[in-house]
């Protein structure tokens, strides 16, 4: 079982989840289809399960906030992990949870006319 962490941003809350089969990330991720993104977040580096379609969404909320030019990077909710070297996906450790916990900003974001809290990671690709 893969223990890995999971930022809704819909419901602006970070929390653990065991994603073992597909079905477990289209779950977590609410979607269809979905990419790897690969993304440094403090120190260190960690695959980043997304909506493969999340920028067509009228309502796509940003997830993932470059660190060096504040641009979105991903949006969406996003399922977090590590992978071994044969490329599968492994667990993350108590250290990367707190990594990436504390690379967490709140926000607010204008949708329309309505002023809505978000959740992002601080991140980069390089």
């Amino acid at each position: 079982m893969a223990r890995l962490l999971c930022l809704d941003v819909n419901k602006c809350k970070i929390y653990e989840v065991e994603c073992n089969e597909l079905q477990d990330f289209y779950n977590a991720i609410d979607c269809d289809t979905f990419d790897i993104a690969h993304l440094k977040i403090g120190e260190k580096y960690f695959d980043c399960f997304v909506d493969d379609n999340g920028l067509f969404k009228e309502d796509a909320l940003p997830s993932a906030i470059s660190v060096d030019n504040k641009e979105v990077l991903l949006v969406g909710n996003i399922v977090f992990a590590n992978h071994d070297a044969s490329g599968e996906t492994t667990s993350l450790s108590d250290e990367d949870i707190t990594e990436i916990k504390n690379n967490i900003a709140l926000g607010l974001c204008i949708a329309g006319e309505k002023t809505i809290p978000v959740m992002s990671v601080l991140a980069s690709y390089t």
